[in-house]
C-alpha cells in the first residue's frame, strides 16, 4: 500500500469540485476519532501550524499490522 493510501485510510474529508478549482492545494481532511497527526520537520521535531513537513499519524489504529513484527515497525515507527 502506498503512502497515499495509507494517509487516507485514517483521515475523512468530503472534497467537492467548488473546492478543487478555488486552490491549487487539495485538503487532507481531520483525522478519524482515535488518530492524531502532525506535521514534523527533518530532525523529527514538531512544526508550528502553517509549516512544511512530514505527515504523522498517530494513535491506536495505526499499528496495525505491525505487531509482533519488529523489522517492520522499526522501519515505520518513531518514538515521539
Amino acid at each position: 500500500m502506498g503512502r497515499l493510501k495509507r494517509l487516507l485510510r485514517f483521515l475523512k474529508w468530503r472534497l467537492r469540485k467548488k473546492i478543487i478549482e478555488k486552490s491549487d492545494r487539495l485538503p487532507i481532511g481531520y483525522p478519524k476519532e482515535d488518530t492524531g497527526v502532525a506535521i514534523f520537520g527533518n530532525q523529527q521535531q514538531l512544526l508550528p501550524e502553517g509549516e512544511t513537513g512530514e505527515i504523522v499519524i498517530y494513535g491506536q489504529s495505526v499499528s496495525k499490522g505491525y505487531l509482533n513484527n519488529p523489522e517492520k515497525t522499526q522501519a515505520a515507527f518513531f518514538f515521539l
